[in-house]
């Protein structure tokens, strides 16, 4: 259901079998929408009513605190003359970075946790490359529970409370602007059930309806 309104079409196809709906606009980058369900059988009913809502599995971003998803395009970046730098292992040098910790708490900059995280470690990458590193390995940046993200939520958006996907990219690029390559680690196990609709997703299972 997109959040700007353009629910009837997709209420509709909750009611019956599969189906899908094409909604005019909301391909347009940066809308909510969230997935409606009405499964066969619901576990949740008490908890959730007869229509589910949840998240979009392979959503590229999302709010941290809701099912609302967000349209991304993942083309409009202009990553303009960015090139990875191709550091040789005998030349690495490797700078483990956790987003959250490294972006500013203490010294006047907005609060990581207020979607400036990546912007925030973005103005310290010179500080980095000044120490003589040659590469930074991110602690894990896909939506998490917890705090150090290691207990992952939905693999493919980044994580919310830390900014957008774009915000991400454009700390990559600085990086590589500055000689520095970028690695993610990437955590495939022990998903976060927390504020997870994932975890449920039919409604089947009455001990996660909570």
């Amino acid at each position: 259901v997109d959040r700007e309104g353009k629910s009837g079409a997709l209420k509709e196809a909750a009611a019956k079998e599969a189906e899908t709906k094409n909604l005019p606009g909301v391909s347009v980058s940066g809308i909510g929408y969230e997935f409606l369900l009405r499964p066969s059988w619901n576990d949740c009913f008490h908890a959730e009513g007869e229509i589910l809502t949840r998240r979009d599995p392979m959503a590229l971003s999302c709010d941290f605190d809701s099912n609302i998803c967000f349209v991304h395009d993942p083309e409009a970046f202009d990553w303009e003359k960015d090139e990875v730098p191709l550091v040789g292992h005998s030349e690495l040098n490797v700078y483990e970075l956790h987003v959250g910790s490294f972006s500013g708490r203490g010294d006047g900059l907005p609060d990581p946790n207020g979607g400036n995280a990546f912007a925030n470690a973005t103005s310290h990458l010179e500080h980095v490359k000044d120490l003589g590193f040659t590469a930074i390995e991110m602690m894990p940046v896909q939506e998490f529970g917890g705090q150090w993200g290691y207990n992952p939520r939905l693999l493919t958006a980044i994580h919310g409370k830390w900014g957008s996907p774009d915000d991400l990219k454009r700390f990559v690029k600085k990086a590589h602007s500055l000689g520095l390559a970028v690695i993610f680690d990437l955590v495939l196990n022990h998903g976060s059930s927390k504020l997870n609709s994932l975890w449920n997703w039919d409604g089947y299972g009455p001990n996660n309806c909570e």
